[in-house]
């Protein structure tokens, strides 16, 4: 291999490093600000995990440079070469392993419509095509069901001090638009665990911008979702 060649792979190497080191100082503080509607733990479980990613490739980096380095000095069989070669495997490795990770982390943060999802989309344009009147009725009465339901929920578990006297009505509001948990929270960008805990009054707070997005598909106001009972 040329000097040239070896000067160029390094040049490289440099403005790859230049540029991981821009994404950790740069991108992930806003990736962290982006993430601010989710769960603490999913924040920092994401961000440590492209950190670290970002991390191995720095370290691929480095020991091709020092590779490249033994090339030119001719001494690229010797021993500490192939131990750069094991940390290049490794961080391959881990880097794999970090994106099967990230992969699965994601996943799970978003609602899979999945055959279910088609069928309730199936559902829904069947319904289209009934009178409107018996429409109304139907949703007149699921809405009725649903408000029962947590009203008696949220007297149960403030009954065992669990609760605070505000009633989640999002059940109400789903039965009249004919909307499923996993479809809800796919369009309001929460996982469908975090809509079930706010569903079923377990949470102990809401933020306003989880509140805003649920009106905005809902199509409803914030009053028609939270209401007082002494």
């Amino acid at each position: 291999m040329g000097k040239s060649t070896i000067v160029v792979l390094k040049v490289v190497i440099v403005v790859a490093l230049i540029g991981s080191v821009a994404v950790q100082a740069l991108i992930v503080p806003l990736l962290w600000i982006d993430l601010a509607a989710e769960e603490l733990w999913g924040r920092i479980a994401f961000v440590s995990i492209v950190v670290l990613g970002v991390g191995t490739l720095q370290v691929f980096g480095i020991c091709v440079w020092m590779l490249l380095t033994k090339v030119r000095r001719g001494s690229i069989f010797s021993t500490s070469s192939f131990r750069y070669i094991d940390v290049i495997i490794g961080a391959i490795l881990v880097a794999a392993a970090l994106a099967w990770i990230l992969r699965g982390h994601t996943r799970t943060g978003l609602g899979r419509a999945g055959p279910r999802g088609a069928h309730r989309r199936r559902g829904c344009r069947a319904r289209r095509h009934r009178p409107a009147g018996r429409r109304h009725e139907g949703a007149a009465a699921a809405g009725h069901r649903a408000r029962h339901r947590s009203t008696v929920a949220a007297l149960g578990a403030r009954q065992r001090g669990d609760l605070m006297p505000v009633v989640v009505d999002i059940d109400v509001m789903m039965a009249r638009r004919k909307m499923g948990v996993g479809e809800l929270a796919e369009r309001i960008g929460i996982t469908p665990t975090n809509l079930a805990v706010l569903k079923n009054g377990r949470a102990k707070a809401v933020r306003f911008s989880t509140l805003d997005a649920l009106c905005e598909v809902l199509e409803c106001q914030p009053g028609d979702i939270l209401r007082w009972e002494a």
